[in-house]
């Protein structure tokens, strides 16, 4: 069960991240003040951030059972 739960919140984590990038690619073009730089700068590390945390799980869970 815990597993599956892991799954379902890297699935969403995952589709976060990739909406973010299709979101931010084009945007990046146009930002034109440091407030719009700092607010996809922020999103894209939370996203990063995320993606990082659920990897290192991942791989802590492997240890685990190996």
């Amino acid at each position: 069960m815990l597993d599956r739960i892991a799954d379902e919140a890297e699935v969403r984590l995952l589709d976060n991240a990739r909406s973010l990038l299709r979101i931010t690619g084009p945007m990046l073009d146009e930002l034109r003040t440091q407030d719009e730089w700092k607010f996809a700068c922020e999103r894209l590390r939370e996203s990063l951030t995320d993606a990082v945390n659920v990897a290192e799980a991942r791989g802590e869970r492997l240890r685990e059972c190996s």
